[in-house]
């Protein structure tokens, strides 16, 4: 399409020509995503088995960890790894959807579950991460199972493979279900923060035996929030959709509390409180947490990155342009006739 393009440019007098091949970009822009969406095509690639579909509907939001003998080869899996953003099926998010947007803390939190998925170059930049290493981990002891309900994992989909870990299972014919009995929910109220002076200080905090995620939230030294051990506060998730959410929360007692948010701290995330933006706070090393002033309040939580909005900005203004060239043009070239 390059070199069409170019020559057309050569040839002015192509006229017809010009327009019908910036018709045709148009139409491969606008039509290509749809067209890779055909339903036979999502029928093999997305379409879950009638197993699947039953799992994806309880009701309850919480993300899942997918365990298989053939990694990213087992097609009866691959439905799981592309449906985390689907808002129909809100429990359908896993650990890999935090792979959105490849943040370096996520890939350290996900190579303490599993060690080895990741290598990181001299300059301690993400140079690689093993997806199969990831799917094929059938070994979690109580500090990776913590490590989990801290990432809202509420259950182990595995495929034909059993799972070394104290969470109950079931079975259903080739599939084996664990489920965290201490999972945590998307959002909760911390009872107390831990403050580390330097990232690899929040890390060994994670790990450490005593670490309840619960109980216990970890931020950096530099964070002035003071909360109160008998803080009794109440979360309820009122509204969702991929990167929007919205909490109901109650702090019962005179002095502020600590929300943790199980989602990427990450450029372009805001936090509001009845409507007024709050400052996020980086929590258990790579999640996000605000401070919630006492009484009742309404939380949202947005993710609004500056560059989807420019990109979104350029391609508008790119089809208008266009437009306004096809209709220039012709009025250019009948004058020269």
């Amino acid at each position: 399409l390059f070199w069409v393009g170019i020559y057309l440019l050569k040839k002015p007098k192509n006229l017809g020509a010009r327009k019908g091949f910036i018709i045709l970009l148009l139409f491969l822009d606008f039509s290509l995503p749809a067209l890779c969406q055909r339903a036979h095509f999502k029928k093999e690639l997305f379409e879950p088995t009638p197993f699947l579909k039953v799992i994806l509907k309880e009701p309850k939001l919480e993300r899942f960890w997918i365990s298989t003998k053939k990694g990213v080869k087992d097609t009866e899996l691959v439905p799981l790894m592309g449906m985390q953003l689907d808002p129909l099926l809100p429990a359908a998010h896993t650990p890999q959807a935090y792979w959105r947007v490849p943040v370096k803390r996520i890939a350290q939190i996900l190579d303490l579950v599993v060690p080895g998925i990741v290598r990181f170059n001299e300059k301690g930049q993400l140079e690689n991460f093993n997806l199969p290493g990831l799917l094929l981990a059938k070994k979690f002891d109580p500090i990776k199972e913590k490590i989990l309900s801290l990432m809202n994992v509420g259950k182990i989909i595995s495929h034909q493979q059993e799972i070394d870990i104290s969470w109950r299972k079931e079975s259903r014919g080739e599939y084996r279900i664990y489920r965290n009995p201490h999972n945590l929910p998307r959002a909760w109220m911390a009872k107390e923060l831990k403050k580390a002076l330097s990232p690899q200080k929040e890390l060994s905090f994670l790990q450490a035996p005593e670490f309840d995620p619960q109980a216990t939230a970890i931020v950096p030294a530099k964070c002035p929030i003071k909360i109160k051990p008998e803080n009794k506060s109440e979360v309820k998730i009122k509204a969702f959709r991929p990167g929007y959410w919205i909490f109901e929360c109650e702090v019962g007692t005179k002095s502020s509390g600590f929300l943790v948010f199980s989602e990427t701290y990450y450029p372009g995330w805001r936090a509001f409180i009845d409507g007024k933006e709050v400052r996020i706070w980086r929590t258990n090393f790579a999640f996000q947490g605000i401070e919630v002033p006492p009484g009742r309040h309404i939380i949202e939580f947005r993710f609004e990155p500056v560059a989807f909005k420019i990109g979104l900005w350029m391609s508008l203004v790119s089809y208008f342009l266009c437009i306004l060239g096809i209709i220039l043009s012709k009025g250019l070239f009948s004058r020269k006739v």
